[in-house]
Formats: C-alpha cells, sequence, structure tokens
C-alpha cells in the first residue's frame, strides 16, 4: 500500500460523526461564497475534515506547550488554505481568502490557550 493511500486511510479511520458533521456546518458557510457543485463541495469537505483531525491530534497532545501548537495550528491553516487551491476554482479560491479569517480565524497568539485549540 502506498505512503498516501495508508495515510488516507488513518484520516478516513480518524473522522467520526463529530469531525463529519463540523466539516458538514463549515462548509455550509462557505458554500454561498464559493457556490461549489456536489463533487467540488464534497472534496471541500474531505479536506476540511482532514486538517479538523490534524488541529484535534494538535490539541490533545499534552506534550506540546501552548505556544507550539498555537505554531502547529498555523503550519495546518497554512496548509489547508494552500490545498485548497487544488479544490476551488482560481476565482473561489479568492474568495476563499477573503472569507476564511470570519469563518475559520486563527486565535491570536496571546490569548493562546488549551480551550480555543479544543473550540477551533
Amino acid at each position: 500500500m502506498s505512503s498516501s493511500l495508508q495515510s488516507q486511510t488513518f484520516y478516513a479511520l480518524q473522522i467520526d460523526r463529530n469531525i463529519r458533521s463540523e466539516a458538514e456546518k463549515i462548509t455550509g458557510e462557505y458554500q454561498p461564497y464559493l457556490v461549489m457543485g456536489a463533487n467540488q463541495r464534497l472534496q471541500f469537505k474531505s479536506t476540511v475534515a482532514r486538517f479538523l483531525v490534524k488541529k484535534r491530534a494538535v490539541a490533545g497532545d499534552p506534550k506540546l506547550s501552548p505556544r507550539e501548537k498555537y505554531h502547529l495550528y498555523k503550519r495546518l491553516y497554512v496548509r489547508e488554505t494552500s490545498e485548497m487551491a487544488d479544490v476551488l476554482e482560481s476565482y473561489q479560491w479568492q474568495a476563499y481568502l477573503n472569507v476564511k479569517q470570519r469563518i475559520q480565524p486563527l486565535p491570536r497568539a496571546l490569548t493562546w490557550d488549551d480551550n480555543l485549540m479544543a473550540d477551533n
């Protein structure tokens, strides 16, 4: 099995009902701005869900300091944004960039704590 397929399988197993529900909610918030078709919406939701799993893993890691969690979360935020360029048309991606901070805000480093990560 290729490493890409293995990682896809791992994330599929990690995506529980709560993650799916949250990914659907987030996707629905973007829909009026992006006007995605059914297949594109499914890809978008899947990408959101994968990153929610990663964010949850960072949030739940007791070995990481709040500062380390913030920096990892910020890297995930940027990576998710970048991956959406493969899902969206260029005009949609521009709209996505314009509304992402409102829909999925990145907590500020100075106010960071474990509760913020759990809520986002």
